[in-house]
Formats: structure tokens, C-alpha cells, sequence
């Protein structure tokens, strides 16, 4: 998918029917089923439009057979998957080693174009109720 504007969300539904997001992209975000049980078996997330936009979706062997060669699908695909990781390994750290509101201002940080997104779908990002994200996001203004 590459989706030109707006924003997207991936989110897990837990066993009691809560969402818990997993991912955001947004203006000119590129993401594609990485893996191949990604691309053939259910995923077990979702994939949801928070924002209105426009974007294009493609055929997975359609998008592959656009590199000239073997090679270059292969030096694309590697690096992709270590910055997925890089990703995901990241996150982890954060969760065990950093506070909510730490987790907060770093993903504001690093991705300041993620502001505009509603704060329930932040909280849920960082883990923590909207009303104790109202909370952080109040006292986090009044330390700067």
C-alpha cells in the first residue's frame, strides 16, 4: 500500500474485544505484508483508516516483478525487514524501559506528524487509558 495522504492505523483486538494500536502511517507511508504468511494466512490485525485519504494498493506479485532482477527485490526486501525490526526491537526496549509519558515524548519526537492523530488511538499506542493520557499530556505541558 502506499498511501498518499491521511492516516492509517494497524491494531490487534485482545481477548475482551479491546483495540490495542500497533502501528500508524500517514502522508506518503509505504507498507506491505512483509512476510509471507502476512501475505497468505489471516494476520490477526487490522488495518483501518483514521483520517480520509487517497492512496494505491497493489497486487503483491505485481509490485515484486517491478524490480528488474532477483538482486534488487532482495537488497530491497532485506533492508526493509531490518528496519521492521528495528522497529519493533525499539519499541520493546521502550516498553520495559521507559514511563508512558516517556513513551509519549519520544514518539511525538521522532514522528511529530503523529499530533494530529485522535489522542484515544496515542493512549492506546503507549498504552494507557485516554483519561490518564489526558492527564500526562496535561502535566507534560506544564513541565515545559
Amino acid at each position: 500500500f502506499l498511501l498518499n495522504s491521511g492516516s492509517v492505523r494497524m491494531y490487534y483486538l485482545d481477548r475482551d474485544g479491546k483495540e490495542h494500536n500497533k502501528a500508524f502511517f500517514v502522508d506518503h507511508a509505504f507498507f506491505w505484508p512483509v512476510t509471507e504468511s502476512l501475505r497468505n494466512e489471516p494476520a490477526g490485525f487490522f488495518i483501518e483508516s483514521i483520517e480520509s485519504g487517497s492512496g494505491w494498493r497493489w497486487d503483491f506479485d505485481v509490485f515484486k516483478q517491478t524490480f528488474t532482477n532477483e538482486n534488487d527485490w532482495m537488497t530491497f526486501s532485506h533492508i526493509w525487514v531490518e528496519n521492521v525490526l528495528a522497529e519493533k526491537f525499539n519499541r520493546e526496549k521502550d516498553w520495559l524501559q521507559l514511563t508512558a509519558a516517556q513513551r509519549y515524548v519520544k514518539l511525538i519526537t521522532l514522528r511529530p506528524e503523529l499530533k494530529r492523530l485522535p489522542n484515544m488511538h496515542l493512549a492506546s499506542y503507549i498504552g494507557v487509558t485516554p483519561e490518564s493520557f489526558s492527564r500526562l499530556k496535561k502535566s507534560i505541558s506544564l513541565t515545559k
